[in-house]
Formats: C-alpha cells, structure tokens, sequence
C-alpha cells in the first residue's frame, strides 16, 4: 500500500541526503520558504521536514510540516516510477492504466484516526505557511481540493488554495472556468449548498495524478490509481458520507461546505508566474470536521518556487504529448523547462520532420493549456532538457519571418502578469517556433549545420575531471546556474 510515509521511508533509505529533517523551532511566516529558495538558487533540491514548526500565532504545532517534496524532478519521476528523460510518454503510459479506486471502511482508514467536529475544529493548529512578504495569510497550497457534479455524482480534483479567515472558515480560490467551479455552480444553482473536501498529504503520485488534464465530468481517482499501479483507497466523509470520498491514506481531510452565493474578498499571493498577484473574491467554505493521522504530516507546496512547478509540469507535458503525437507520429518527447516555470514554455522534439509538421505541432500544443505561451520544436539531435541547446538551435536554425508562428489574441490566466483582460476573460499573443532543419540540398550530406562540434567519443569515454583537477580543488568549486 503506497502512502506519503511509504515514499518518504523508501526515499530516506536510498537517498538519505536527499530528504533533511530539521530538529530547530522554526516560524511558518516565510523561514521554510526562504530556505527552499536559498537552496534551489544552488541547484539543490532536497525534501525538507520541518519536526517543530510555530504557526502563524506563534505556538509550536503538533503536526510536522513537509515542504519541497516535489521540487525534484527525479524524485517526481521516481515516484511514478519512469525514467528522468521520459516523464511525458511515462505519465501518459501510467494514466491510460487506469483502475477503479477500492472503498474502505472508516476503521481501515489511516486518516479517520482523529476525528474532530464542531468546536473541536481548529485550522489555526495546523502549521500553514506564509510565503512570501505581503502574503494576506497562511493558506492551504498542497491541498486537493474536491468536488462532486451533483448531475452524475463524478467526483473532480483539483490542486486549489485556500486562505483560512478563522479557526473554522476559509476562502477558497476555486476560480472560473475550473471543473470544481463548475461543480459549485451546478449545487448553488440547484438552491444547495457545495460539498467540499480538501485532502493533504498522500504518496507524490497522488499529487501528481490529482492532475491530469481531463474532460468535465471525469473522475480523478482512476488516473491516480494508474500512476501509483495500485488501487487508490477511498473512504466517506465524516460529513457528507459516500456522497463525497476522500484518500483513505492521507495525512489530513478538511471537511466544508460553500454556503450558496457567500463569497470573500480576495486576496494577495505569489504564484507560479513568480510574481505576487491579487486573486479575486472566492467561495467561503465553513469547515465542519477535519480528521487525520495521530501523527500526521502536513504537507505544504511552497508556492513560485520549485516545489511548485515542477509538479506542476508533469501532466501538462503528458497532456502536450498527447496532443502532438496526434498530428506528428513521429514526436519523440515534451518537456516543460523549469526556466519557463514548467508552464509558459514547451520543447518538443521530433524525428525526421517533414513540410508544415513543426506548425501542426505548435497549432496542437498552444491550446491545450492556457498557461502555454510558447512553443519550440526542435530536431532529435537537440537535448530538449538543455536550455542552451535549445536556444542555440533558436539562434543557429531560425529565421523568425519564416520560422515562427504567431498567434494574437488567445486565451490566457489572469496570473500572467502581462495578460490583457476583455471581458470575463484574460488573452495574450502566444507563439511557435520551427527550429528544426530543412533537408540538406546535397544527396549524400546531413542536413544543413546538423554536423556538431566535438571531439573523438574515445576522448569523450575515457576522459575524467578527476585527472586534471584534484578533489579538494574541486570541493571548492560551487555550481553555477546559467
């Protein structure tokens, strides 16, 4: 059975360095945050458990708090179990074996294991983080927001935050256009109220799966199951019962309902565009139960930074691949580069391209999500993990009057900080770019300037920095990003 505690014990055991307990007091305003930062600007990105962390008011929580799990690209993908370079084909692969989730009862479940109600309720124990400076408060970033369309009863995830107002009342940012707003729409539009369960805390897998891109109504859970190849474990809610099923093996499950037509002012936040943003009234949710482990993790996303994106990537580049295997067999992979916060820029890589292939890739991709701004398709000879391989193929292969398509006027988020708002809705230019190499115009040579720089693979094999450079020397050497 695959839990949050089953990756972070098998992770710990082969890669002890790679996930830090840390034994200090430690304030949730800013400290965890500042502290993923400092070490992703050195390219490090361990897992990072927090065992005595203060909460916004100042009191130690009895909850341990977890952040930075999935800034990893290698550990992500190790999660679901492909390898690094594969993750576009291996998270597609792993969802279409989807499988039914399996109910359980109460008692087999890990999270009912405390129960509390009524005035028991109280988010302020929970070690929610601030941020970044400005923030309006701590909020909820690794929760998975849950819905159900009351038409079919077809449950819906989605990775929502939620600023908590007071021990029991939140405001959730559950925004236009997303399937869990749709699903709130439907109940208030039926006179009721909208069931809501946020659940936190689950193997990365889960969280990854909690997604996918899907169609509305279109359940979730299947998909997750497929990424962790076992059965998701469902079980009631305390408050809903099997109207609304929660993870049986999460940490923690926030119980609530949005009261019809109730909104909240908004609020002020960074995102993934790493920018701080306002992001407008939202539904209020009043919490009736939160249930969780005795000993439970709490498990926080910290937000604009890798933790944040790179999980995020993971099912946009199944999604693109998808999309453009559909017109361009021949695409070999897709990948969402961090340098592009995993979600404006796309690379995708394609064999032996004929006429028009590159535009009908870049006409698939740009719709798929309206955070993708940009598309590049390249030769297979590019290392689309590379940045700089990338944009020297940009540089070396492409002329922009020729070579790039764009496209004004289409959708967009309102957290691009650029994006021009008309009406209900946000847009943006957006654009493509060809950069893979005509035929060559002489039978018998590669194609035009695909001969690379390089030195003799028997050089390459046998060569070692250990030779030339000794080990303190290069102890003393830091990394550098470029």
């Amino acid at each position: 059975m695959k839990d949050l505690r089953s990756f972070l014990a098998d992770w710990e055991r082969q890669y002890p360095q790679d996930l830090c307990r840390i034994e200090k007091e430690v304030s949730v305003k800013y400290e965890p945050t500042a502290l993923a930062a400092a070490l992703e600007k050195r390219d490090l990105f361990p897992a990072l458990i927090f065992q005595n962390p203060l909460t916004a008011q100042g009191n130690r929580s009895r909850f341990p708090l977890l952040t930075n799990l999935l800034a990893s690209r290698r550990r992500c993908a190790a999660a679901i179990g492909v390898p690094l370079d594969q993750v576009a084909q291996g998270y597609f692969d792993r969802i279409s074996q989807s499988r039914p989730p399996e109910v359980v009862s109460s008692r087999e479940a890990p999270v009912k294991e405390v129960i509390q109600k009524g005035a028991e309720v109280n988010l302020h124990e929970i070690p929610l983080v601030v941020h970044h400076e400005g923030t309006s408060g701590p909020r909820l970033t690794a929760a998975m927001a849950t819905t159900v369309d009351p038409k079919t009863g077809i449950d819906n995830c989605a990775l929502q935050s939620g600023v908590i107002r007071s021990r029991n009342k939140l405001t959730w940012a559950n925004a236009g256009g997303a399937h869990n707003f749709f699903n709130l729409k439907a109940w208030w539009d039926s006179g009721k109220d909208c069931p809501v369960a946020f659940w936190i805390g689950h193997h990365p897998a889960a969280s990854l799966g909690g997604q996918q891109k899907l169609s509305h109504p279109q359940s979730h859970y299947p998909g997750i199951s497929g990424l962790l190849g076992e059965p998701l474990r469902l079980v009631p809610t305390e408050t809903f019962g099997k109207e609304l099923m929660v993870p049986a093996d999460a940490e923690i499950v926030i119980e609530g309902f949005a009261p019809k037509d109730v909104w909240e002012s908004g609020h002020y936040a960074g995102d993934h565009a790493k920018t701080m943003i306002p992001i407008g009234p939202g539904p209020v949710v009043h919490v009736t139960c939160i249930t969780h482990r005795r000993d439970a993790y709490y498990h926080d996303i910290a937000v604009g930074h890798a933790d944040n994106l790179v999980m995020g990537g993971f099912a946009l580049e199944a999604a693109v691949y998808e999309a453009a295997k559909k017109v361009a067999p021949s695409v070999q992979n897709v990948h969402l580069p961090l340098s592009g916060v995993c979600r404006r820029i796309v690379y995708v890589q394609v064999k032996d391209p004929t006429a028009g292939m590159a535009r009908a890739i870049i006409s698939a991709a740009l719709p798929v999500d309206n955070r993708i701004k940009y598309v590049f398709v390249v030769d297979d000879d590019v290392d689309i993990f590379n940045d700089r391989e990338v944009l020297l193929a940009l540089v070396n292969r492409a002329q922009l009057d020729r070579d790039m398509l764009l496209i004004p006027g289409l959708p967009d988020t309102p957290i691009d900080p650029i994006a021009v708002r008309v009406g209900d809705g946000y847009v943006t230019a957006k654009a493509g770019f060809d950069l893979t190499l005509p035929p060559s115009p002489l039978p018998g040579f590669p194609k035009q300037f695909e001969a690379s720089i390089g030195f003799p693979a028997a050089l390459e094999k046998k060569l070692r920095i250990e030779d030339f450079l000794d080990t303190e020397t290069l102890k003393r050497l830091e990394r550098e990003a470029q």
